[in-house]
Formats: structure tokens, sequence, C-alpha cells
């Protein structure tokens, strides 16, 4: 099911692309259509590599406990590490950043004035302008390093609710709110995409694994009805999760707008240049409120693939293996005192020439990676990240690590952010994240408790044959 979920929803994408509201000038629809569907079939086709091991491993199978979990005893201790340090890290962002709780509050009433402001600090941090005390700097920098542990909590918590104690599951309450504060106070509607893009593989598990007989094994007497009311309960989490961050990305958008004075008549919504507004298409423009804040949303999942088709057209030049991070481009810059090689970038060269600006507008995931192996090498990136999903999915149905969830919540936000950007390279934050949960996903791999023929095997056959008489 992941990558079915992943796929339908890239497809809707590249729909919304092609039959929303906007005729983009695309300066070659076939080229761009081809091009999206190698990628995307290449991610398929490397998820399927990823997951043939786990295959075969369940033919083989024949402990009784397939679909459950086995929580290693350093895990809840992890969980409370990550809950305590997401707690902290935020309030001490949110106080560098905004200076008191009014001020706070204020950019959760309007997340479109928190936006703008953010922006502004995010430019005079690249032109190298933006100054602050030293004590700010450090505890940047501090919280950027152990970056991993922010939000480690919740697909982890997620997996293991019903094993945690009363005082673990409220923590668990008070560090998403905390989350939930510092991304509306930072006009950051991506926060919110992220703990839903968290919650989708442990939503997926409980739904067609967990209770669910996967294995050759004798069958056990289970309890079936328990085991359909939560995979409801998953369902219909699932579905209250995606809806609200569509409501909040509608409603951000429109805040945005009204903060800069813009028109809510959505027929001139970020077209400009690059196309017209379309009377034939699956979402069109009436000129109320609601309406532009359905088309902004329909804009901000589909309109990357517009920069994408116009970088498309530009020739290849080498950024020597940096081009696929903007957070690596800054280290090498800031750290190791190389030149910007940002110029030399797909986007940055397509803001040059056609306008579409590069670190505002979106241009998907691809001129990234292209910036390294042109785009007729980007189908083998996409295999990769293929298969090491089906390797993550293969850890938690076959080997029940539930670190594995940590994994797929970053790759699920990395493939849902494919016609954006690349997600987990593209700030400090998101690249120190994303290493540190891929080396804690490594290290986890002694404790998977795998379900081979050994250890484990004859005492679960041994259970069956006790619970079956």
């Amino acid at each position: 099911m992941p990558i079915v979920v992943l796929e339908v929803y890239l497809a809707v994408t590249v729909l919304l692309f092609f039959a929303g509201p906007v005729n983009w000038d695309v300066p070659s629809r076939p080229k761009l259509m081809a091009f999206l569907v190698l990628n995307y079939t290449g991610l398929a086709i490397g998820y399927g590599w990823g997951i043939r091991r786990g295959r075969r491993a369940l033919r083989q199978l024949q402990a009784p406990d397939a679909g459950s979990l086995r929580i290693p005893t350093y895990l809840p201790r992890l969980i409370w590490l990550s809950m305590v340090f997401t707690v902290v890290g935020a309030a001490i962002r949110l106080y560098i950043m905004r200076g008191g709780f009014s001020e706070v509050l204020a950019t959760i009433l309007n997340p479109g004035a928190a936006y703008r402001e953010a922006q502004i600090i995010a430019q005079l941090d690249r032109d190298g302008q933006l100054t602050a005390a030293a004590g700010a700097h450090w505890a940047f920098r501090v919280t950027t390093l152990f970056q991993a542990l922010n939000g480690l909590y919740f697909p982890l918590g997620l997996a293991c609710w019903s094993r945690l104690r009363p005082a673990s599951r409220a923590m668990f309450l008070i560090s998403v709110t905390v989350g939930v504060v510092f991304t509306m106070g930072i006009g950051a509607q991506s926060g919110i995409g992220a703990f839903v893009f968290a919650s989708l593989p442990v939503a997926l598990f409980s739904i067609y694994v967990r209770g669910r007989r996967l294995t050759t094994a004798p069958p056990v007497i289970a309890p079936v009805m328990r085991t359909r009311s939560r995979a409801l309960r998953a369902r219909l989490l699932a579905v209250g999760a995606v809806v609200s961050v569509l409501i909040t990305v509608a409603l951000f958008q429109v805040s945005r707008a009204e903060d800069t004075g813009k028109d809510l008549d959505a027929s001139n919504f970020l077209v400009g240049q690059f196309g017209t507004p379309s009377d034939r298409g699956l979402v069109r423009a009436t000129g109320t409120r609601a309406n532009f804040g359905l088309i902004a949303t329909v804009q901000y999942l589909s309109h990357g693939y517009e920069g994408l088709a116009l970088a498309m057209e530009l020739p290849f030049v080498p950024m020597y293996g940096l081009g696929w991070s903007k957070a690596t481009q800054v280290m090498y810059r800031d750290y190791l005192g190389g030149r910007d090689l940002f110029d030399r970038s797909y986007l940055a060269r397509n803001e040059v020439q056609n306008g579409w600006t590069a670190l505002i507008l979106w241009s998907t995931i691809f001129p990234w990676i292209a910036s390294d192996t042109s785009f007729y090498g980007t189908v083998f990136a996409m295999m990769l990240i293929g298969f090491v999903l089906g390797r993550g999915w293969t850890a938690v149905v076959v080997r029940a690590n539930p670190v594995g969830f940590a994994l797929l919540a970053q790759l699920f936000t990395l493939v849902f952010m494919f016609p954006a950007n690349n997600a987990v390279a593209q700030t400090l934050d998101a690249l120190f994240s994303f290493g540190g949960v891929a080396a804690l996903y490594v290290a986890s791999q002694r404790y998977d408790g795998a379900r081979s023929a050994g250890r484990g095997s004859q005492r679960g056959n041994r259970q069956f044959a006790t619970a079956a008489s």
C-alpha cells in the first residue's frame, strides 16, 4: 500500500497541473509528461526491488506474530528524549524568533504576516545580512545538530501507542501541541503536513498489517472485532488528517493573500507571464474567498511542474555533487570556505533565464537532483529512493522494527514534497534530521527481531499449538 498511496498522490498532482485552473505555458507538454511518467515509474520499480527480500521472507516465515512490533528497551527512553527536546527546542526558537508569547499569539492569528516576516528573515540570512546575538546563534546551532530528535517521538509514539504509559501519552499530546504552535508561530504550513506524512505509514500498518495473517504459519484465534475496530479508527484518523492539512493550506494561502493586499479573485492567481486562466479545468475560478483558498491549494500542490518544464530546456552545468541540497551548499560556503555554487544550479539559471524565482516558487525535486546528474540521471535517484522506501516498509512488516517508522516518516515527507523541492535536504535542520534518523535506523537493525527460522520461531509454534488446543 505505501507505493500505491504515494503514486496516486503524485498522479493527482500531475493531473491538477495539466487539467487545473491554469493553462500553463509549457515548452513541451509531451516531453514533460514522458519525463514524469518515467521518473515516477522508476520510483515504483525501486520500491519493488526494495520489498523483494521481504516477500521471500514472508513466504518462509513460521513465527505467529506477523504484524506485531517488538519494542526494544531503549525505545521508550528515546521517545521521552525526543519529546523533551522538541518542547524545549521549539520554545527556544520561538522566543528567539518572536520575542514572547504575545508575538507568537499574533502570528498564529495572522499566519500570512508570519510567513511574510519569515521570508524576509530567510532572505537576509541567504544574503549574509542577518545579525543576531551570539547566544541565539549557538542555540540554533545546537538544536540543528540534534535535529534528528525533533519530532522523532511522533511516528515512534504513534506506532507504540498501546504500550505507552499514561505519563508518556500526556507528554506526547503536549509535544504535538507545541509542534503545531511552533509551525503556526513561524507561519509555515509545511510543519502541519509533516505530522500528516509521518502518521500515514503508521496508519497503513494499522489498516493492512497489524492483526492480519501475513505468513504461512497456522491461523491464530485472534480478536477479529478488535482488529477491525483498530483498522477503522486508523482509516478515519488518516482521512481526517489529510482533510485537515488541506484545509490548513487553504486558510494559510488566503491569509497570505490578504496580508499582501492581493485581490482574492483567483482568476489571476500565480499565473502572470507563465500561463492563462483556464475555463475548462477541473477547478475554476468563481471569485469567492473559499474558491480562492481551493485554487491556491491546487496551485500549491502542482505549480512546481511549470518550473521543472522551464528548467528542462536549460543546458547542464555540473555542481560537483552539491546541487541536490541547498544545505550542503551552505555548509560548503559558510564552513569550508568554498564559493557559492547555487548560481550554477538549474533553479538559479531558470530564474535568470525565465524569471521563475528559484527559492520562492517551486520547481519540484528534479532540478535539484539534475544539477548533479542532469535530467537523464534523475530516474536512477528515483529508483534509489523507492528502494530505500521498500526496505523501510519491510523492516516494520517483516522484522517488526518500529524505528523503521521514523525512516518512513522522512521518506513519506520527501515523496509528498516531490512536486515542491528536495524536502529532506533543503535546510540544515532537514538535512541533519534525515541523516540522524537514517543513522539511527541503521544502528537499530541489531534490535529488529528478525522472524527468520531460529530464535523465537519454535517458541512461537508452541504458542500456536497451545492456542489451538
